[in-house]
């Protein structure tokens, strides 16, 4: 598929996201960096799936990502990584994630197809375990809240 540019006509950044150079711990830098924008146009059903957002907890011991990290030629990688902790507001995985990953989609199978429960934030290292961190489900709906009434929570 041909990647389908389109601008932005509003940007909301979670409000609890730690501005430069405040001191914070893991969660709330991992946690809350997110954001989201209303495109000017919708994008065509041919061009892109729409990804449902699910208040349901990760109930799957292995979740799919789904990434791309730009670059001419390069590939979307897809993969699933085993669940080693999660809630309503952040889920670790094991993973290796690499640098421009973030942001990509946290994907849970469910009865109806997939559905987003996070999105993709930091990645770390435990000893030689690799770890991918995503911002979980509740904390989506908190910014579907901000973006307005037209734009409704799951």
């Amino acid at each position: 598929l041909t990647p389908v540019e389109l601008p932005a006509a509003r940007i909301v950044r979670h409000p609890l996201y730690p501005t430069e150079g405040e001191k914070t711990g893991v969660e709330r830098r991992t946690g809350y960096d997110l954001a989201l924008l209303r495109l000017t146009a919708p994008v065509s059903d041919t061009a892109a799936t729409p990804l449902v957002p699910s208040r349901a907890l990760v109930a799957e011991p292995r979740l799919l990502i789904a990434s791309y990290r730009g670059g001419q030629g390069e590939r979307a990688r897809e993969r699933t990584c085993p669940v080693i902790a999660a809630s309503d507001r952040m889920i670790e995985m094991g993973c290796d994630v690499r640098p421009g990953e973030s942001g990509a989609p946290v994907l849970q199978r469910g009865p109806d197809g997939l559905v987003l429960v996070g999105v993709l934030s930091a990645r770390a290292e435990d000893g030689p375990r690799k770890l991918g961190i995503a911002a979980g489900s509740t904390r989506i709906g908190q910014l579907q809240a901000l973006m307005g009434p037209d734009l409704p929570a799951p």
